[in-house]
Order: structure tokens, then C-alpha cells, then sequence
């Protein structure tokens, strides 16, 4: 479209010069000037108004409607005038050169710590067909974590991951991403020792607990000797009777503490796990009291009862789960 102008003119006269004139301002239509010319005499009014219509016409013939005009482009750079697009105009995707399409997924987008899935990344160009011995990298939050890999025949290039942190993971190739969720799980820990009955430790890494599970089944609360003296019919087995043992361990206050029928039950625990003081866990109606302690040793102590004591007084299945935090120190 022609830009269109306005003039503004103004006459003046200067007596004492005998000078007579217009001064002529042309104006763009928002009000910006082009032009500020004094007119003098009718030779240069007709002058300025023929470099107008030159102007009109240039811009008439650069818009070329219908494209009847023949451009010559040649003069452009060297550039022949294929080399410049029209005002309307399509390319077809198989004939794009140096643009792909990545996508990127997993094998299993829920998973446990620990659990290893699949990351996989796909390279097509425009047309939809496979990129091979493309060059890929894939960030994990935001970090580099594959470098230098590339596609396969199909476009494709796989690789494992192993889920070691708890809570969401984002893969990324090319601006394209993809995340998982990892769900931490306690998982369970080897003793020190082995016990001759069920202890069982586990950690949940995320959290920093632990978690202590202990049964004894008819684990004998007292005794002075290796008797089954004094108990009842229905206490008399052989679950009992293997956790009989002397106490040899009295203390000054009368108080009983046993290892677990002379099981040595010292440092059982792995030390990175231990707690960061001694927990304690009443049974039996609080008469016996099982110690979970700072260097991992486990002990039970019975309480009430005498050193002149010499039967069993009773038999009580010890059921210890305890939770605590590790790695602290105090």
C-alpha cells in the first residue's frame, strides 16, 4: 500500500530583502517529517512536486501486484532470485535439511530405589523417518549425564538407570523431557553376627531410620540356673528351655541383665546404623526390659527379683520393633 504524505505551507515575505516564499513541510500520516523544503520560486514547486510522484511510483512498482513487474536480483549479493522466498510459499518436509525431532521415554515411570529401568531417546527428521549415528546427550536434572552417545539404525539409543535417589528424576535430550517417580522402600541389612533367633535390621536410606524386629518365643524372664524348676506345664518346651541360662551378670541394685542365654550379643548392630543413645522397650508387663545400645549391643534386663532367687519365675515371648534415626550424633 502507498504510503501517504500531507504537506503543510506556509508564505512569507521579507520587505526589506524584497524576498517572497512558501516554506513546505511533507509529513508522513503519523505525523513524522520527511521533508522540509523553502519554495522560492515555481521552478522548484514543480520540482518537489515531480520527486513526489517519482516516490509513488517506486513504491508502486516495488509492491509488484500480480507480479507483472520483473525484478532483477541479480545485482542482490549475487544471489539469483530462487534464492529469495516469495511472499507465499511452502516447503515440503522431505526436503528440510538439519531438523529432527527428538522424543524421549522410560520402561516404568514408578519404581522403587534400587529398581533399574530404561531410558530411550528417538531422533526423526521432518518426514518422519529415523536419524541413525545422530549424536545425542541426555541431562538428569538439569545436569549432564549421557554424552557422546548415538542412534541406531532405528533412530534409537537406549541405556539403563538404576533409581538411587527418592522422589522425582527429569531426563532430558534437546529441549524434549520426560520424569519418574522413585519411591524409597526399607530394605534389609546383615547383622554382625547371626542370632539363634529372628533379628532382622532395616534402613530406609531416604529418611535416615532404622528399624530393629526381634522375636523370642517363650524367652525365659529369670532363672539362677539352667533348670526348668518352677515353671509351668505349658511353659516346659523346647523354645523355652534353649534360653535358659544362669545369670551371672547381678548388679548391685539386684537387677538382672541377661545377653540372651549367654548368646553374645555384643556390637550386633553395624555401627553406621546405631543409635545415638541407648533405647529402651519394657515387656512383660514392664518386669523385663529389652536395651538396644549406642555400640550395638543388645540386652535384657529383669527386674524385681532377688540374687538368692534360684527357680524360674516366668516365660514371656519377646516381641521387639524399634525405629530410630541414625547417623546423628549427641
Amino acid at each position: 500500500m502507498e504510503e501517504l504524505v500531507k504537506f503543510e505551507a506556509s508564505v512569507y515575505n521579507q520587505e526589506e530583502n524584497n524576498v517572497t516564499g512558501v516554506r513546505v513541510l511533507v509529513k508522513s500520516e503519523v505525523g513524522d517529517t520527511i521533508e522540509d523544503v523553502i519554495v522560492l520560486d515555481p521552478e522548484q514547486l514543480s520540482e518537489l512536486l515531480n520527486q513526489k510522484v517519482a516516490t509513488a511510483d517506486l513504491n508502486t512498482l516495488l509492491m509488484n501486484v500480480g507480479e507483472v513487474n520483473n525484478i532483477n536480483a541479480s545485482t542482490l549479493a549475487g544471489h539469483d532470485i530462487d534464492d529469495f522466498a516469495a511472499v507465499n510459499h511452502s516447503h515440503d518436509a522431505d526436503t528440510i535439511t538439519g531438523l529432527y525431532n527428538y522424543s524421549i521415554w522410560l520402561s516404568k515411570y514408578n519404581m522403587n530405589i534400587g529398581e533399574t529401568i530404561t531410558v530411550s531417546v528417538k531422533v526423526e527428521d521432518y518426514g518422519g523417518n529415523p536419524v541413525g549415528n545422530k549424536l545425542i546427550s541426555i541431562q538428569r536434572d538439569g545436569k549432564n549425564w549421557v554424552n557422546g552417545k548415538r542412534t541406531n539404525a532405528n533412530g534409537i539409543y537406549s541405556t539403563s538407570f538404576v533409581a538411587d535417589t527418592p522422589g522425582v528424576t527429569t531426563f532430558a535430550c534437546n529441549s524434549n523431557s520426560v520424569q519418574c517417580n522413585i519411591q524409597d522402600e526399607w530394605k534389609q541389612v546383615p547383622l554382625n553376627k547371626t542370632m539363634p533367633f529372628e533379628c532382622n535390621l532395616y534402613i530406609l536410606e531416604s529418611q535416615k531410620l532404622a528399624n530393629l524386629v526381634m522375636y523370642i518365643p517363650r524367652y525365659v524372664g529369670w532363672c539362677k540356673h539352667t533348670s526348668t524348676s518352677g515353671m509351668k506345664p505349658d511353659e516346659i518346651d523346647q523354645d523355652s528351655i534353649r534360653f535358659i541360662s544362669e545369670n551371672k551378670d547381678a548388679v548391685s541394685d539386684s537387677k538382672r541383665k541377661y545377653l540372651f542365654n549367654g548368646t553374645n550379643t555384643e556390637e550386633v548392630l553395624p555401627l553406621e546404623y546405631c543409635p545415638p543413645r541407648t533405647i529402651s522397650q519394657p515387656l512383660y508387663r514392664s518386669n523385663y526390659v529389652v536395651y538396644l545400645h549406642r555400640d550395638g549391643s543388645l540386652s535384657g534386663m529383669a527386674r524385681e527379683y532377688t540374687t538368692n532367687s534360684s527357680n524360674v519365675n516366668w516365660s514371656v515371648d519377646v516381641h521387639f520393633n524399634q525405629v530410630w534415626s541414625y547417623g546423628i550424633n549427641e
